[in-house]
Formats: structure tokens, C-alpha cells, sequence
């Protein structure tokens, strides 16, 4: 551990009251392979709630809860895993406390800060505990349902520099095999079977401030990569990058006379919310319930977005969907809890411009258009 967090430690004991609850028991979601995790560990009249993060932000997001309320304990569970995609696992404390300490060495290395509210309650965790090992990372991940799944999720935490979750659990040995300096993001992979063992990906990553093609042979046994090889590596524009990217994006544009009621509403409605604040207003991003976006031949980053949400600071919400059913499901829940928004205009935009306009700082989105 770092002396950094050493001193936020000594700090910790000598100024925060030492609480003392008997531990219960803990929950991770099986998660570990998309780069994130929660975590949720249970004591007597007391429960930790972490977000967890492995490529670069570590120890993300913390909350204690004192009290053993199943609706409060699930409204913050949702907020904290509800995005995530996977099922809940019950670990060990000793398996928790692992979890957490390797992505505040994370975050560490990448001089991101832990939430001081943590050290409040560090002393409940084992901090003698062993280092993450395969038998957890492989509980954490869940099963492989095909070999899309297991490449994609290679192609993830190769990008993501996620090296060693990625060869316990998704190759048969270490494979010393890495496309980039610093962790990126995989936008878009696409796979093709060349042979019965053998698949070529062309994946499209962030690549610091601009995007880059990587074309990667694999080869597959058992839904475990054997071997690999980069056969081309290619910087490409914004545009370029945009052609590779595009998706047709469903949009509903309403009326609201009450933003203020809407956003309390739209809260309780669904806990497990992601919100970014802009200039001009408040983006809301719901996500699907699972991760099948995985097992298709082509992933996209954003598949698992089930709903944007952009509320400005007049009187304008925009909602859009990557998917015709999901914007069928959110004029129904305009029918049935926001009556008093009035649908203005359906749209269809061959490419996503929702961002664009949240980031535009505009507050009129047919204007904007």
C-alpha cells in the first residue's frame, strides 16, 4: 500500500471514531470482465457500498449505509450496480477486501484519490488479504456463454491494459500480448471466423485524443485465446472513426411545464441512473439489465444504453434510444407516470445526436438541428 494512503489511514485513526460491527456477508457483481465492479459488504447495523473500477479510475465511488431498510439497501444497490449488467455473487470478506485494495493500487497508479468517508470504516476490511487470484476473478466473471463473448471481453481488457484478469480467466497461459502504452476504450469490435480455431477483429478504440483500427488474429480453444498476433494498426480521424461508429438513434422530443417534478420523478423511477451535467442541462443514461450485447458477432461500447434522457434548463426533454422498442417503451411510461409531458416530435437520425446537442448548450433541440 501506498504511504500515501498509509498517512490517509493514520489520519483516519486518529481523528474518525473506531466502529466496531460484526461482519455478515458480501456480494460482488459478476462483472470483473467489462473493467468495473460493485461490491456490497454487510455488517450489523452497517453496509459498504464500492464501485470499483480496473483500468484507470480504481476505487470510484463509496457509500455506508447505517441500517438494514430492504428498500433503501436496494435503491442503493441499484445506483450503484444497477448499470453494471451482471448478477450479484456472494465472496468472503477476505475476496472483498481483495477486490477493493486492487483497484485503489489501480487508481494509485494512475494518482487517482480514494473517498476519504473510506478510511472512516478501512479497519472492517482484512488488509493483510492476498491479492486477487483466478479462482476469484473467474467467480467475478461469470461463465462464457460463446466465443464472441470470450473474444470481445479479451479485446476489452487487452485495450484496457487489464492484463492480468485477462489471462487467468480468458487464456490458456500469459500471453505478453498488448496494442497500446495506456489503458483505451474498445468502441466497436468486430469478429470474423477465418478457420474453426482461427478470428481476425478489427476493433476501433479511443486512442488518447484521436481513434485507432487494430486488426488482431486469434486463435481459439475451449473459449480460451491460444494465441495472437497484431496484424495492422492504423490512426484514424474523427470522421473516419464516425463512419466505423455510426448507429441509427431513435429520439422523442417533449414539452415538460415542471422540470423540477420531472427529475424527482424520473429519479425515483429508476435508481440505477448514470448523470452527466452540462452546460444546458442534465443527461440521464439508463442501461440494459444484462450484458447479451457481448455475445454478438459485432459489440459496440454503448449497446447496453437502454435510454438517454436529456432534460435542459427550460422546458425540453429528449429522449433516445439506440433501439425501436426501448423509445415504444418510453412512450408508455410517459402514459402511464408523466401525463403532463406533451410529445412535441418523433425522430430517427441515421447517426447519434443526442450528445452533440447536450454538449451544444443549446436548449431547443429542433432548433439545434
Amino acid at each position: 500500500m501506498s504511504k500515501v494512503i498509509e498517512l490517509h489511514k493514520y489520519t483516519a485513526e486518529v481523528y474518525q471514531p473506531q466502529i466496531k460491527n460484526k461482519y455478515i456477508k458480501a456480494y460482488a457483481s459478476q462483472t470483473r470482465l467489462m473493467g468495473v465492479i460493485g461490491v456490497r459488504v454487510h455488517f450489523e447495523d452497517l453496509i459498504l457500498f464500492f464501485h470499483l473500477d480496473y483500468e484507470e479510475y480504481g476505487f470510484d465511488r463509496f457509500q455506508a449505509y447505517k441500517g438494514q431498510d430492504p428498500q433503501a439497501i436496494q435503491v442503493i444497490t441499484q445506483s450503484f450496480m444497477g448499470g453494471l449488467g451482471g448478477p450479484l455473487v456472494e465472496i468472503n470478506l477476505t475476496q472483498a477486501s481483495s477486490l477493493i485494495y486492487e483497484a485503489v493500487a489501480k487508481g494509485t497508479e494512475f494518482f487517482n484519490d480514494v473517498p476519504l468517508e473510506f478510511f472512516e470504516y478501512e479497519h472492517l476490511l482484512v488488509e493483510a488479504c492476498p491479492p486477487t487470484d483466478e479462482a476469484l476473478y473467474r467467480l467475478v466473471s461469470g461463465p462464457m456463454i460463446n466465443d464472441f463473448e470470450a473474444i470481445h471481453y479479451f479485446m476489452m481488457r487487452t485495450t484496457g491494459c487489464d492484463f492480468k484478469v485477462r489471462d487467468q480467466v480468458l487464456a490458456h497461459e500469459d500471453l505478453n500480448f498488448s496494442v497500446c502504452d495506456e489503458p483505451a476504450m474498445l468502441l466497436k469490435n468486430t469478429i470474423e471466423q477465418t478457420s474453426p480455431n482461427r478470428f481476425t477483429c478489427q476493433s476501433i478504440i479511443d486512442y488518447y485524443s484521436a481513434y485507432k483500427l487494430l486488426v488482431t488474429e486469434l486463435e481459439l480453444r475451449d473459449r480460451k485465446i491460444q494465441a495472437t498476433s497484431l496484424l495492422d494498426s492504423m490512426q484514424l480521424s474523427a470522421k473516419e472513426a464516425g463512419l466505423h461508429l455510426s448507429k441509427r438513434e431513435y429520439i422523442l422530443v417533449c414539452h415538460c411545464p415542471d422540470r423540477d417534478k420531472f427529475v424527482r420523478e424520473y429519479e425515483i423511477l429508476h435508481p440505477g441512473y448514470m448523470l452527466n451535467e452540462h452546460v444546458g442541462g442534465d443527461l440521464y443514461t439508463l442501461f440494459e439489465s444484462n450484458n447479451h450485447h457481448v455475445r454478438q458477432k459485432t459489440f459496440y461500447l454503448n449497446e447496453d444504453v437502454k435510454v438517454i434522457a436529456y432534460m435542459t434548463q427550460g422546458q425540453q426533454v429528449v429522449f433516445a434510444c439506440f433501439k425501436e422498442k426501448n423509445l415504444a417503451c418510453v412512450k408508455e411510461e410517459i402514459k402511464n407516470h408523466y401525463k403532463y409531458l406533451d410529445i412535441v416530435v418523433e425522430l430517427e437520425a441515421t447517426n447519434p445526436i443526442v450528445y452533440r446537442f447536450a454538449n451544444s448548450g443549446s436548449q431547443d433541440f429542433l432548433e439545434f438541428i
